[in-house]
């Protein structure tokens, strides 16, 4: 095996933003190289078998008896013993050369006897700089780490893969420019799609996190009430809906979609929002939006990460309650508006998710491995 993979996120179901993200890595390399999936099986899932590569569920590998991994000195953060175990025998099995490791809670792998001799972190976001700003609104992110403690981590890495401009410099900085790399996220042009001249779909998509469930009650109790009219429809994908106060009028709440159905959502939308107000890191809804050609009204939070000029952008910044009400009365009252807006979209996406950056991360094999790039 020349790259192994290594995640908690079930990359193969597309319908998240972190599951995107890693599905386009692997699939970028898949080509040319020999990958596989290390995936820790924290829940038991069932792993399908029509995958772009071989997944190896650590519950499913065989530990010889008495293994038991040392915690690597350094690292205290999300140690798991069994899962080091797993992956220990894992690597003495398929013997990788290089090892990418999906978000800083896999990194004590990377350091475990046996791991693949260069190791790259794929970071998603600074976790230590969205720790900070749930806690300023009062939550607690599933991955709460100081940036002391994440620089020391990012710090036994021979490369660091930063998904925005911000995240870049900020960690060029503190690690040196040359062991970091941009790899953004990646968007293929627009599809070819409809543009009603009367809306009936507001759309809004995310996972359930505190940052999603806060911005859509906002959103629901403060903008949702003066637009709505009509049949028009708030459609909302992803476990979010859940938190959305059953009174609401107007919302179909979708669930979880699988890529395809949300797809489909996404080409049946006339407009998109995102009304969070924190969270920190890139919103990769936005650049999805955009993806998929629809106009849509954000949040400057929503925009964390994102280059644009507003003469250009595909979407409308709403910095008050009175703006995205403002924002959304215009693109709901206006085709020509919403047709400008979309039609914006194919240049932005790119100039700054084009999927000629996949050449980042196949170079990077490449020398590693030795491979064709």
């Amino acid at each position: 095996m020349d790259v192994v993979f290594v995640t908690d996120v079930a990359f193969w179901e597309r319908s998240l933003g972190s599951e995107e993200r890693i599905h386009q890595l692997v699939t970028a390399l898949a080509p040319s190289a020999r990958v596989g999936v290390f995936f820790i099986n924290r829940t038991q899932r069932e792993v399908p078998k029509a995958t772009p590569v071989p997944v190896y569920s650590s519950t499913a590998i065989e530990v010889p008896p008495g293994q038991k991994p040392e915690q690597p000195k350094g690292i205290e953060f999300g140690f798991d013993a069994a899962t080091a175990a797993a992956f220990a025998a894992f690597c003495q099995q398929h013997r990788p050369q290089l090892g990418i490791y999906e978000y800083v809670t896999t990194a004590y792998l990377a350091l475990c006897a046996g791991a693949p001799p260069f190791k790259v972190l794929d970071t998603h976001d600074v976790m230590s700089q969205r720790a900070r700003t749930f806690a300023r609104f009062g939550r607690k992110h599933h991955i709460d780490i100081t940036a002391q403690d994440e620089l020391r981590i990012l710090h036994r890495f021979d490369c660091i893969l930063a998904i925005q401009g911000e995240d870049l410099e900020h960690l060029g900085r503190a690690l040196g420019r040359a062991r970091v790399l941009y790899l953004p996220l990646m968007v293929a042009p627009p599809p070819p799609r409809r543009y009603r001249s009367r809306p009936v779909s507001v759309l809004f998509v995310g996972g359930n996190s505190p940052m999603n469930a806060d911005g859509m009650r906002w959103f629901c109790r403060e903008v949702w009430p003066l637009v709505r009219q009509g049949d028009l429809r708030l459609d909302v994908v992803g476990a979010v809906g859940a938190s959305i106060p059953a009174e609401v009028q107007g919302v179909v709440r979708h669930g979880r979609l699988q890529r395809e159905a949300l797809e489909a959502a996404y080409l049946d939308a006339d407009i998109a929002i995102n009304p969070v107000y924190y969270g920190g890191g890139l919103k990769v809804k936005t650049i999805e939006y955009a993806g998929f050609g629809i106009p849509s009204v954000v949040t400057g939070e929503a925009l964390r990460g994102v280059p644009h000029d507003p003469a250009t952008a595909p979407f409308l910044l709403a910095r008050t309650r009175e703006e995205f009400v403002l924002h959304l009365r215009h693109l709901l009252h206006d085709p020509a508006a919403r047709l400008e807006l979309a039609e914006r979209a194919p240049a932005f996406i790119e100039a700054r998710y084009s999927t000629r950056h996949a050449a980042t991360i196949q170079r990077l094999a490449a020398c590693v491995t030795g491979i064709a790039a």
